[in-house]
């Protein structure tokens, strides 16, 4: 059984105890924002693969440089200083978990609030090896929308497994993002902390909205994982009000979508530098999303899977068979291509290997019981042999 919904504190932030003393003696005043306490069951399998793949931090993750001073304690502030510093903190606090940098799609700034808190979720569950959100749904937008509106956790109906968060007085989604993902447990130092449900150390209510958003809702009678987002600007006394609604959805229909990932995940491929631009999927309609990109021998071309295993191939690169298909026990979570480029393999979170071309089948971790879900693999010079990596951290050789 697991808290769904939480209360937040957020207005000025506990940065450090000197941004506390500037903020009092300029009169600044600090605000508990406290929504309805809302509870709702999810089953343990449905929170299995986050428990697996990502253990909470045990104390706070202190912003590595303040943020508040650049982007301000209140209102909306999308500015390209306030935004490289939450990124770099974000950045920081992902490494202590093992965890690569946050990358923003190069749309970023041209997003709505509203679809850069889903697009910042999913490039959370990704990096943790979870499956991406498929999309955010028009209804489910209007649900978050009234949450929004009230400042609460939205009320959630019609469906079997959902969870439902908010987000008060935060400068920008990247800020709530920090603060639900990093800053949602006790504080080292005792002090009152964010997250209103965490009220010791070792409370229930500690990573509640950490724990919702890594919950792997897509099981059995539920293939779908949607959302719905919510932003509202000065209400019930917050300066910014953010909701989210996540469910697991048993049907999927494309003009029920407001914005999905498969549109979005384009974006973070677009070439950058000499990387040249060979197509994407980004207008393509997909059965899930994409999940990995792994490029060719010579650099003119790449590969895209997607977590049912479905390839697509670009430039130079050769379509060789995929696993969209069969019905995987698991999800696929990455990709490697030989030294050739004429076979790769597919990776699924469970750590079965799916070889195809002229790739060799060199083993799997598929038999074995393993302390956290596969998260990627990478194949050696020669393609003689490879290796998965779990979300924690560790490596398994074939």
């Amino acid at each position: 059984m697991a808290k769904c919904s939480r209360d937040r504190l957020e207005k000025a932030r506990s940065w450090s105890l000197i941004w506390v003393s500037i903020a009092l003696m300029l009169g600044l005043s600090y605000q508990v924002g406290k929504g309805t306490p809302r509870t709702r069951p999810i089953s343990n399998s449905a929170l299995a693969s986050y428990v697996a793949s990502a253990q909470n931090p045990n104390y706070n993750v202190a912003p590595a440089v303040p943020w508040g001073p650049v982007c301000g304690y209140s209102g909306l502030n999308n500015s390209a200083v306030c935004t490289d510093v939450i990124v770099h903190d974000i950045t920081v606090a992902r490494a202590l978990e093992g965890l690569g940098a946050l990358q923003l799609p190069v749309n970023y700034s041209l997003l709505s609030t509203a679809n850069q808190i889903y697009t910042l979720l999913n490039l959370e569950r990704t990096a943790r090896g979870l499956a991406p959100i498929y999309g955010t749904l028009v209804s489910l937008n209007s649900t978050a929308s009234a949450g929004a509106n009230s400042a609460t956790d939205p009320a959630v109906s019609g469906y079997g497994r959902y969870s439902s968060i908010w987000a008060g007085n935060e400068v920008n989604a990247l800020a709530a993002d920090y603060d639900w993902l990093y800053n949602d447990g006790w504080n080292a130092n005792g002090s009152t902390p964010m997250n209103l449900n965490c009220t010791s150390a070792t409370a229930s209510g500690c990573w509640g909205h950490r724990d919702d958003i890594l919950a792997n809702m897509s099981e059995s009678g539920y293939p779908n994982m949607d959302a719905g987002v919510g932003v509202a600007l000065g209400v019930g006394g917050f300066s910014t009000s953010f909701a989210v609604v996540m469910v697991g959805d048993s049907v999927s229909s494309p003009s029920s979508y407001a914005f999905t990932w498969s549109s979005e995940v384009a974006n973070i491929l677009v070439s950058s530098g000499d990387a040249p631009f060979y197509g994407s999927t980004g207008g393509v309609p997909l059965n899930r999303p994409i999940v990995a990109v792994t490029r060719t021998y010579d650099g003119l071309g790449y590969w895209l899977v997607a977590s049912d295993g479905g390839v697509f191939s670009f430039g130079d690169a050769t379509f060789y068979g995929s696993t969209g298909n069969l019905t995987l026990n698991k999800p696929i979570v990455g990709m490697a291509a030989t030294a050739d480029g004429k076979g790769y393999w597919l990776v699924a979170s469970d750590g079965g290997v799916f070889s195809f071309g002229d790739a060799g089948f060199y083993g799997s971790a598929g038999a074995a019981q393993l302390p956290a879900p596969i998260d990627g693999m990478a194949a050696t010079s020669d393609g003689k042999g490879y290796w998965l990596v779990s979300g924690s951290g560790y490596v398994y050789n074939f």
